[in-house]
């Protein structure tokens, strides 16, 4: 089972791809994760306007990947959020992979892996 990502960690991973501080190449999972920040509502404002949706939403998709051991092998909170930018800005690869810093096809290897993975999802949150 993959490590549970809480909302205010989502926010920092996604702060970081919007800036591209590395976080395209997930460099912040290096050294252990980055505990001591803060963000503005800005912030939050951008993270919605990019992902289509909230830190605490993404921290119960995780879970829900989790609890229902459907996220994919390998794959990272930052691969998860690739794909959200994905679905909300519909763009294509190169185009979305040089805005998070990441080579093209690993960019589409995870997003798909993930929408994929979310879409998994609908029997267990749709009635």
């Amino acid at each position: 089972m993959s490590q549970l990502i809480t909302p205010e960690e989502f926010r920092y991973y996604g702060v970081t791809i919007i800036q591209c501080n590395g976080g395209g190449t997930g460099q912040f999972f290096k050294g252990g994760r980055e505990k001591n920040w803060s963000a503005s509502s800005r912030d939050l404002e951008e993270f919605k306007a990019h992902f289509g949706s909230t830190p605490l939403v993404c921290s119960i998709v995780w879970k829900l990947l989790n609890k229902y051991e459907l996220q994919p092998p390998g794959g990272c909170a930052f691969h998860m959020l690739w794909a959200l930018l994905f679905m909300k800005i519909y763009s294509n690869q190169l185009v979305l992979a040089k805005m998070v810093g990441a080579d093209p096809k690993t960019f589409g290897k995870w997003s798909c892996l993930f929408v994929n993975a979310i879409h998994k999802l609908q029997p267990f949150v749709v009635s």
